[in-house]
């Protein structure tokens, strides 16, 4: 069987609206200068993409999204050949300039979160140390 059918529960689906609602208000409450945000896997993600360690994430609302796609990028300790994407509501490829303040009042949930879900794809092509071990023969 396939490792996509053993990921988590998806945020949403673990807890309800309404304790959603709360801890969105409570966190945006004790923390004004934060933006709540939920990173998750992508549902259509390969198998080979490990699951981020943490999914709840208070991002300063000053730093832009390109910030917030490395600090994941280091969290999932990706390969320098793969690229990493993250979506707005599973459909919004936002600039990495824009600020996460903006992201989050054009973007976030009814309940308070702005969901993040994040892809890879192999686009750089494969390593020099692959290309010269099979073109010359290295053993590594």
């Amino acid at each position: 069987m396939s490792q996509r059918y053993h990921r988590r529960i998806k945020f949403v689906d673990k807890w309800d609206y309404n304790k959603r609602c709360t801890e969105s208000k409570n966190i945006l409450h004790k923390y004004p200068n934060r933006i709540p945000c939920i990173v998750e896997i992508a549902d259509n993600a390969p198998p080979t993409l490990s699951e981020i360690d943490k999914n709840k994430f208070l991002v300063p609302d000053d730093i832009t999204f390109g910030n917030l796609l490395y600090i994941v990028r280091k969290r999932l300790r990706l390969e320098h050949n793969h690229a990493l994407y993250m979506f707005l509501n599973d459909s919004t490829l936002p600039p990495t300039s824009a600020r996460m303040r903006t992201l989050y009042d054009l973007y976030k949930s009814n309940c308070g979160f702005l969901y993040i879900t994040y892809n890879t794809e192999n686009t750089f092509g494969c390593s020099l140390r692959y290309l010269f071990k099979n073109k010359y023969k290295i053993n590594t």
